[in-house]
């Protein structure tokens, strides 16, 4: 991989009147609780590789399947980015293993099944702790693809929207 050079500006002179965005950034963000605005940010996870029993005919009943499962959580991020704290943001890595051992330990006839049930899990698991982030969308889709014989790939989505 090549790395390419980024040329740097010389900041404006003093009372040059030019503004330089690069030169009056202090590095820290302004975003704090309570602010009059909020950041929306998203925390995503892909191709969660797990093993389920899903399905609703005897040899998908038989033994657990391999699935691919997306996350995604819309939350406000203000707080997380002001403190630099994990524990005011949606920490992925821990979020990640609680739906793997959700799923995992499940069964589901249907795929829609399990998506609408990891929502209400994620639902439930992001929102304990007196630290909870404000939640504004979970977004869920599992995908089995041994299903069709390599024939393509079935997939669900599904959102949970939060109301203002």
């Amino acid at each position: 991989m090549r790395r390419r050079s980024i040329a740097h500006r010389e900041a404006p002179a003093a009372g040059s009147g030019s503004h330089d965005a690069v030169s009056k950034f202090s590095g820290k963000t302004s975003l704090a609780a309570g602010a009059e605005h909020a950041v929306t940010g998203t925390v995503a996870v892909t191709d969660l590789a797990l093993n389920c029993i899903v399905g609703i005919r005897p040899r998908e009943r038989a033994e657990a399947q391999p699935l691919s499962v997306d996350f995604e959580v819309d939350y406000d991020i203000s707080t997380a980015a002001a403190s630099g704290d994990v524990e005011q943001a949606v920490d992925y890595g821990e979020a990640a293993r609680a739906v793997a051992a959700f799923i995992e330990k499940a069964q589901f006839g249907l795929l829609e099944t399990l998506v609408a049930e990891t929502i209400e899990f994620l639902r439930s698991y992001l929102s304990a702790g007196s630290a909870a982030p404000k939640v504004r969308r979970i977004r869920v889709t599992a995908r089995k693809p041994a299903a069709l014989d390599g024939n393509g790939i079935p997939s669900v989505s599904a959102e949970l929207l939060y109301a203002e």
